[in-house]
């Protein structure tokens, strides 16, 4: 959510170094295999400003909504529907379609175990029963943020000591030896975002509602009747069919169109 924000304002950022670089406000350095000096200001500073940026860009606009207000309104199913009070609780879960229906996009923050509980589950039915779509559902792996921000900083950190061997030592083949590691930590960062969408696509491939984890069992039927009730209401199932039928599309919709 924060790398394009981050992205415009690193490139900003890169823009006025780089003027400035020209009209010689910029410190430049006299590097050994270059016939010209060179800017530093933009390979030092950019990769910190873009992780600060993605980083804290929320929190600098959750400040300035005490002064501007406005901004987005937030559902988060954990802290706002009660765990402690059953009858709280219950009325909590029968307004969940008024929910996601007032909701723009639904953020799903993905492990391996989001399509095997129950009621993540339902929470993804009852988005399809009010949308009919699924194009506004947002799927991030959690793995993908980390093996995406480690690998700017490693990078960052190889760019840095390539830097610092060419000035401190005057090295000149420290690109040779930091650009091996910089692909290796690519085509690291490769395989984790591939295992991880090859996770989704095996989970799915043989989804079903009846095998989905639940803490309390006697939750599993009044799920499976809520989820039956919500195929058949968006008529993606005719209104007769059962509720086995019913929960049987539903699996079927899931395993086409999740993925």
């Amino acid at each position: 959510y924060n790398v394009p924000i981050a992205a415009i304002v690193t490139a900003i950022f890169m823009m006025l170094v780089g003027l400035l670089t020209i009209f010689n406000l910029m410190p430049e350095l006299e590097l050994p295999d270059s016939d010209y000096p060179e800017g530093i200001v933009c390979r030092i500073g950019c990769a910190p400003m873009f992780l600060c940026v993605a980083v804290f860009v929320r929190d600098i606009q959750h400040f300035a909504r005490y002064f501007f207000g406005g901004g987005p309104i937030v559902f988060l199913d954990k802290t706002c529907i009660h765990q402690e009070d059953m009858v709280v609780q219950k009325k909590g879960i029968e307004k969940l379609g008024a929910y996601l229906c007032n909701s723009t996009e639904m953020l799903v923050l993905y492990t391996d175990v989001y399509l095997r509980r129950l009621w993540t589950v339902y929470e993804v039915a009852s988005y399809f029963a009010v949308k009919r779509e699924l194009t506004s559902m947002k799927v991030i792996p959690v793995v993908i943020p980390e093996v995406f921000f480690g690998s700017v900083v490693v990078l960052y950190c190889a760019s840095t000591l390539q830097l610092l061997l060419m000035i401190i030592f005057d090295f000149e083949y420290g690109f040779h030896i930091v650009m091996p590691f910089c692909a290796f930590v690519g085509l690291l960062a490769a395989r984790t975002w591939a295992r991880a969408k090859y996770g989704v696509t095996s989970l799915l491939s043989d989804f079903t509602i009846q095998k989905c984890e639940c803490s309390s069992e006697n939750d599993r039927a009044a799920v499976c009747k809520n989820v039956a009730a919500l195929m058949r209401e968006t008529q993606v199932v005719p209104p007769f069919t059962d509720d086995a039928g019913a929960t049987a599309a539903f699996d079927e919709l899931a395993r086409n169109e999740l993925p």
